[in-house]
């Protein structure tokens, strides 16, 4: 019992491991890439020589972090032949890049995710009109800190929820980054200044504003035909297409891209 306890104990220890992040500064630094490979090919050798005599138990665990640390080397390898560039939709691809998005010093908001109980399609809220103070109410499951229906100050977008064609807006020559969003949504507001200087200080770069809320619709229209048309589980949520007009990134990735841009352009970024 006390062996099986020890090596619960390791095992929990291995699955603790955690990939690291990485700021612009660091992958642009050729000598740092080189050194994070020889370290993480040093633990991969070592996780392969241990797993042979591991207990199968450890074994799960080491097979694991042997998988997360394909995909850092990788990732770091690709960055070390390629370069850390904007234009490159391999970079997105990547699982590690995934996983762990470029530019963790940039003050991102994190997205509102969807969960069924702030599903709101409520008429009745709809339909009690402004507040004395204009405000339009909130349903019951909005009503947070975050998400109250204060309107911001939000340049108008394409769409106030219903369907689009991206390829109708996508702009020749630059980078797109698509930029759906509601007006109840905390992060939205929080982040939509940033993307308003990054769209006026990158002339090779359109933030395009898509609003996923129909007009009579209090707090995030998750059921809007938009959001249902790009299958939206969380806001702000980011497409980023190359200036050919291919999708470079999205989800997950186009926010690490999204990061990477602010971080580049010095908005947005810790003092």
């Amino acid at each position: 019992m006390r062996h099986l306890l020890v090596i619960l104990f390791f095992a929990t220890l291995l699955a603790s491991i955690k990939f690291p992040e990485y700021s612009v500064s660091q992958l642009n630094d050729a000598e740092f890439v080189k050194a994070e490979i020889l370290k993480y090919q040093a633990v991969r050798d070592k996780l392969q020589t241990d797993i042979a005599n591991a207990p199968p138990i450890v074994q799960v665990t080491m097979r694991e972090d042997i998988k997360k640390t394909d995909w850092l080397l990788e990732a770091l390898r690709y960055v070390e032949g390629h370069g850390l560039k904007l234009d490159d939709p391999g970079l997105g691809k990547l699982s590690f890049f995934q996983k762990v998005p470029v530019g963790s010093t940039i003050l991102l908001p994190k997205p509102q995710v969807h969960m069924a109980a702030r599903i709101s399609t409520s008429r009745a809220a709809a339909s009690a009109g402004p507040t004395p103070g204009g405000a339009t109410p909130a349903t019951s499951t909005e009503q947070t800190s975050d998400q109250s229906a204060v309107q911001p100050d939000i340049p108008a977008g394409i769409s106030h929820g219903e369907q689009i064609d991206l390829k109708d807006y996508l702009v020749k020559g630059q980078i797109t980054v698509f930029d759906f969003y509601s007006r109840y949504c905390g992060p939205c507001r929080q982040i939509s200044p940033l993307l308003d200087q990054l769209d006026r200080a990158r002339t090779d770069l359109t933030v395009v504003k898509v609003d996923i809320n129909r007009p009579d619709v209090n707090g995030i229209d998750w059921q809007s035909p938009v959001a249902r048309e790009f299958e939206l589980q969380s806001v702000p949520h980011f497409k980023v297409y190359a200036p050919d007009g291919t999708l470079q990134a999205e989800g997950p990735s186009g926010y690490g891209v999204v990061s990477l841009l602010l971080e580049q352009a010095g908005i947005g970024t810790k003092r």
